[in-house]
């Protein structure tokens, strides 16, 4: 019973989400889904059973072309229902999908940035993207379908009325035997194939990723230029194998149990219950082929009846609506984006340790940090050292292993939230521009800016080199795979759009990783030099291979093997032999006294 209960009450849940974002045209489809039905229910129980009575009976053909001209009319409410009720339900799930998906678009982004190093999650995310709205949508035709089959056992039982105690007992008997095998059939096939569809996530996940590689433009180089396509063709063939083999071995699991319920399903309504009442009807002296027709024909629809085998389909949904309800519920390690408006005063790290998992080595061992209001400060060493991981741990985006970020005085691995939208200026490494105009992908969604600021923004970033050769300058919509009269940009170009983003920004607080990697030699000075001057009074964390910016900092944090080895200003380290004077040396080429 307490399962049952879940069920229903999963049902609701997924029935009341979509009331939520479409009431009327749900309203609207289950009117218009259950009258089509009704019509299709008279016209073949009642209307059919009556036709034939008049030609058997002799009726002159006036009456007989009055019936079917009635039956027109069945059939015109019929159609006219039944694409209306399509045309809502082509709204309405439409509306749940864009909704749904929204929803779990934005859950993702507030599960902690580690566990998208985890297939794991993938799987699980990837399962409630396919199945989380199609099933709140199909809650819809559930609840459409139980009040239609509410109507006709009301019917039914009218009917009661009117046939022999044998019929009625017959029938009863016989619908209770059928709905008896369905629930057996129905709840083994339900559990094999949501059984069946956890276990394809994984080949599903790596089908599509073989498949990926063959159309980003981002891996075209390498298969296009390299043997690696032969490589990476096997492995997406093998891919497409495993999904097929385990989609296949899925069909073989319940085709046992499938056959057995259609083969229930035929012998029972073609030989069984005609031969069962047949013999009732010869037993009570009844010869008429309308009534036959007519008692028959409730049969089969109440044979059918969804209200003795809904539980299958509440089922099925209880469970995909469960697994939807666990990851929109679930509680997240970080959440970054706020909307309440905060201003740091300094960042604290104490004893900071970090592991992806609780089966891999520490990727940062005991960190302490200190950076003040307004400070700028550049974490630097050799590649693998830690220092994206940590920076991210700064963003909130990973959690800490062992020890605390305090930000105002607030631990944030704690409280689960870091900056909020409007405080902090974000430059990734692998930073993205995306198939929108130039001027959007500055703006990045904030309209507050205007064109002037962002244009102003755009020449501060060296960008002006580029956007006069443009017909359309900084409206020119980038990304030829999605329009042939688009531009596409260098990797120099793209990074000063990216650099622009952070000269627009308002935010007192500046996030940079490697900021000034793919900016050719010539434009670097001048971008770093505006850069410097535009978050002048901004606490700042740079992330750099490109030591020569480290000049423009207070102070410097050298890491190596995750753990900081030494920290002081510019002229400190390079004042004494250090690991850091050691590579900006190297870097740079110059002597001792050039330096000094």
């Amino acid at each position: 019973m307490k399962e049952l209960i879940s069920q229903f009450n999963n049902l609701l849940f997924a029935f009341n989400l979509a009331l939520a974002n479409a009431r009327s045209r749900i309203i609207r489809y289950i009117f218009f889904s259950v009258l089509s039905n009704l019509v299709i229910f008279g016209f073949d129980v009642y209307f059919l059973a009556h036709i034939m009575s008049l030609l058997i009976d002799g009726a002159s053909w006036d009456r007989v072309l009055a019936a079917c001209l009635y039956g027109a009319v069945l059939v015109i409410v019929r159609i006219a229902s039944s694409e209306y009720a399509a045309v809502m339900k082509a709204g309405f799930s439409r509306i749940n999908m864009e909704a749904i998906n929204r929803d779990l678009y934005e859950k993702s982004l507030e599960h902690d940035l580690s566990e998208y190093h985890n297939a794991k999650f993938y799987d699980e995310y990837s399962f409630v993207l396919q199945n989380g709205a199609s099933n709140v949508n199909h809650s819809v035709d559930i609840i459409a379908r139980i009040i239609t089959a509410v109507i006709y056992l009301g019917i039914f039982v009218f009917e009661m009325f009117r046939q022999s105690v044998l019929i009625i007992t017959l029938m009863i008997a016989m619908i209770a035997f059928n709905s008896l095998i369905n629930y057996f059939s129905n709840k083994k096939l339900t559990n094999i194939r949501y059984d069946n569809n956890i276990a394809l996530q994984p080949a599903i996940r790596r089908k599509d990723y073989f498949k990926r590689l063959f159309y980003l433009k981002s891996y075209a180089y390498d298969i296009k230029n390299y043997v690696i396509y032969n490589r990476l063709n096997e492995e997406y063939v093998h891919s497409v194998r495993e999904y097929e083999d385990k989609l296949i071995g899925g069909y073989k699991k319940e085709i046992g149990w499938s056959f057995l319920q259609n083969l229930h399903s035929n012998l029972f309504l073609h030989i069984l219950a005609p031969v069962i009442l047949i013999t009732a009807f010869r037993y009570e002296g009844i010869n008429s082929v309308s009534m036959y027709w007519q008692v028959s024909g409730l049969l089969i629809k109440l044979t059918g009846l969804y209200l003795f085998n809904a539980h299958a389909d509440i089922m099925s949904l209880s469970k995909y609506i469960s697994k939807f309800k666990e990851f929109i519920n679930k509680i997240v390690k970080a959440s970054v984006c706020t909307s309440e408006a905060q201003i740091p005063s300094g960042i604290c790290v104490r004893n900071l340790s970090f592991s992806y998992d609780s089966n891999s080595d520490f990727s940062l061992k005991n960190i302490n940090i200190d950076i003040r209001q307004g400070e700028k400060i550049a974490i630097v060493g050799r590649n693998g050292s830690g220092k994206t991981t940590l920076m991210n741990l700064l963003l909130g985006l990973y959690s800490p292993t062992e020890g605390e970020i305090i930000i105002n005085g607030e631990n944030i691995s704690l409280s689960r939230k870091a900056f909020t939208k409007n405080t902090i200026g974000l430059m990734c490494q692998n930073f993205n521009l995306y198939y929108v105009s130039l001027k959007d992908n500055i703006k990045m969604g904030d309209n507050s800016y205007t064109d002037d600021e962002v244009m102003e923004a755009a020449e501060f970033a060296q960008c002006g080199e580029f956007l006069g050769s443009l017909e359309n300058g900084i409206d020119t919509t980038i990304g030829k795979e999605i329009d042939e009269t688009a531009t596409e940009l260098s990797g120099g170009q793209a990074q000063r759009i990216a650099m622009a983003r952070i000269l627009l920004s308002k935010a007192p607080v500046i996030f940079m990783d490697e900021p000034t990697a793919a900016i050719d030699p010539i434009f670097e000075r001048a971008v770093t030099d505006n850069l410097m001057r535009k978050i002048d009074g901004k606490t700042t964390v740079i992330i750099t291979h490109r030591l020569d910016i480290t000049r423009y900092v207070d102070r410097i944090y050298v890491m190596e093997n995750g753990a900081v080895i030494e920290t002081g200003t510019f002229n400190e380290l390079m004042g004494k032999k250090s690991v850091f004077s050691d590579m900006y040396r190297s870097q740079n080429e110059v002597e001792n006294d050039e330096i000094k």
